[in-house]
């Protein structure tokens, strides 16, 4: 991975090595080794796209890789089995929505963003990538975005988000998007915890409860938490 990530200027090939070892260090080669090539496509194709429209504060495809594909293992390590639909808001580059759905074909999957060049960048992926049943859709949460969302599909078993801001708001977003057994996702990082206990207030008030799991992105073991919260029973 080293020169992988001190390189910028990497060949398809190159990222395609550095993805299988990262996935082989994880433990997850085996499990996810049939995404290798999509999600190499994918990280060449957001460098690139990246050099010219900042989608991610990242410069490298091997940083890239370390905290997108790690952040989006952490989720899919935890991810229920029963879970067969995703909305992703705020999805930006597709993080994690779009890497979960490489790794996870199975699944439905709508990245909602409201910025056109991330939702054009999206939209390219996935006409290259030939993927079914995962579309971006360029809207905010609370706008009437669920309709939009091809499929039939107007709720969803999944809500989840890594980029809108606090715990409280990302559940008012995912209202529109919610039945009675959705369960929705803030990824957090260190202060994850924290930041669901000083919102416990707020969503018991709203017919929620909260759990905070703790785990570490594969390799660099960073901390992080994912807030899940459930609708109380009536």
């Amino acid at each position: 991975m080293e020169t992988f990530h001190t390189n910028q200027n990497q060949s398809q090939k190159d990222i395609e090595a550095g993805i299988a070892s990262y996935l082989k260090e994880s433990g997850g080669l085996e499990r996810y080794g049939h995404a290798i090539p999509a999600l190499s496509a994918y990280f060449q194709e957001l460098y690139l796209w990246n050099r010219r429209l900042n989608l991610t504060g990242l410069r490298s495809p091997g940083d890239m890789i370390k905290k997108h594909l790690g952040d989006t293992l952490v989720l899919g390590r935890w991810l229920p089995e029963e879970v067969s639909s995703v909305i992703d808001i705020g999805t930006g580059a597709g993080i994690p929505g779009l890497i979960l759905k490489i790794l996870k074909p199975d699944l439905k999957v709508c990245l909602l963003d409201a910025r056109r060049k991330r939702i054009s960048f999206l939209q390219a992926v996935i006409a290259g990538l030939g993927l079914e049943d995962v579309w971006a859709i360029q809207g905010r949460a609370g706008e009437g975005a669920a309709p939009m969302c091809p499929g039939g599909i107007t709720t969803f078993d999944l809500v989840v988000s890594q980029a809108v801001g606090s715990i409280t708001d990302l559940l008012s977003m995912a209202q529109e998007f919610s039945g009675a057994d959705t369960i929705v996702v803030a990824m957090k990082g260190p202060e994850g915890k924290r930041e669901m206990d000083e919102a416990g207030a707020a969503l018991s008030e709203a017919g929620w409860s909260a759990q905070a799991i703790k785990d570490f992105t594969p390799v660099q073991r960073q901390r992080r938490y994912l807030v899940v919260m459930r609708r109380n029973s009536p």
